[in-house]
């Protein structure tokens, strides 16, 4: 039970653990709950270009995830696995099982999504998706404009990395 959970937390470190927990069970707040990360002296930031792990992640799982910018998790072929929720792909009318055909007049490929995402930075023009779903094709017009942002952690100057101290202490 949740109440076993919280007498087995304070167990092992005293905590208002129902609190906690309750916090973030019953939030529903947009933004996950990153406190605890910047306590640790990091933040979430983004940036342009991906890690090179998120590339080798792409690669190896044929999967495109361009969900920090327009909102998509692409499957192999296009195929439109998720969308979410209040994303310019969600508020175009994009939705899961649609697979895409082409993007900004070019026929669909990872390259080509990736580099019309590029592109939209500052263009006043909307990215423009051809997408097949079943026997029927639709152009949605998704209207972003903020380039590729890929999310990573960076240092909060001037705080104790204690994210680093906690990684280098379980690693013995």
């Amino acid at each position: 039970t949740f109440e076993d959970v919280v007498a087995a937390l304070n167990q092992v470190t005293p905590h208002n653990w129902a609190a906690f927990l309750r916090s973030r069970l019953e939030s529903l707040d947009a933004r996950a709950p990153i406190a605890g990360v910047e306590h640790s002296g990091w933040k979430l930031a983004f940036a342009d270009e991906p890690t090179e792990y998120w590339k080798a992640r792409e690669q190896s799982d044929k999967n495109l995830d361009v969900s920090h910018s327009i909102g998509l998790f692409l499957g192999a072929e296009g195929l439109v696995n998720d969308v979410l929720p209040a994303s310019p792909a969600d508020k175009s009318g994009l939705i899961p099982g649609m697979r895409l055909i082409a993007v900004n007049g070019r026929k669909w490929s990872p390259e080509g999504l990736h580099q019309a995402i590029k592109d939209s930075k500052g263009s006043p023009a909307p990215l423009e998706f051809i997408t097949e779903n079943g026997s029927f094709v639709k152009v949605f017009k998704v209207d972003y404009h903020g380039g590729e942002r890929y999310p990573r952690l960076t240092r909060i100057e001037g705080t104790p990395d204690r994210l680093t101290e906690s990684v280098a202490v379980k690693s013995r």
